[in-house]
């Protein structure tokens, strides 16, 4: 089984002036455990569950908490990249990318190059028996 066959095409997307409690929310009304942060329509990162876990726990406010800051960097080409695999790659080729990386979701890149979906760990379970 490839990528292309468990990611999710309807990409979640918040802005970089949005808060935590915008990106949880975002993530409520999605029902996903993720969404990518754009900048005039270029990804630049992502907030998962795990990002708003570590920052609520200290005892921080979502709303005070600002996306920009906090997020996971996506800097193509550059010394932070964000995971990713392509359409065509193998679930267990993702599996094993979150697995050594400890992270639960990649993005997914298209033949032409261009971002088609985004598939998590939660995905992933689904083909497990």
């Amino acid at each position: 089984m490839n990528v292309k066959e468990l990611m999710r095409t309807d990409i979640p997307a918040i802005g970089t002036g949005m808060t935590f409690y915008d990106a949880k929310e975002r993530m409520i009304e999605e029902d996903t455990s993720g969404v990518v942060v754009k900048a005039d329509e270029k990804i630049v990162g992502m907030v998962t569950e795990t990002d708003i876990f570590s920052h609520a726990g200290v005892g921080k406010c979502l709303k005070d908490i600002g996306v920009e800051k906090h997020m996971s960097v996506c800097e193509f080409g550059g010394l932070n990249p964000c995971l990713q695999v392509f359409e065509n790659s193998s679930v267990d080729e993702a599996m094993k990318i979150m697995a050594i990386s400890g992270i639960h979701h990649l993005l997914v890149w298209g033949e032409g190059g261009e971002l088609s979906g985004v598939i998590s760990s939660k995905d992933v379970l689904k083909t497990m028996e």
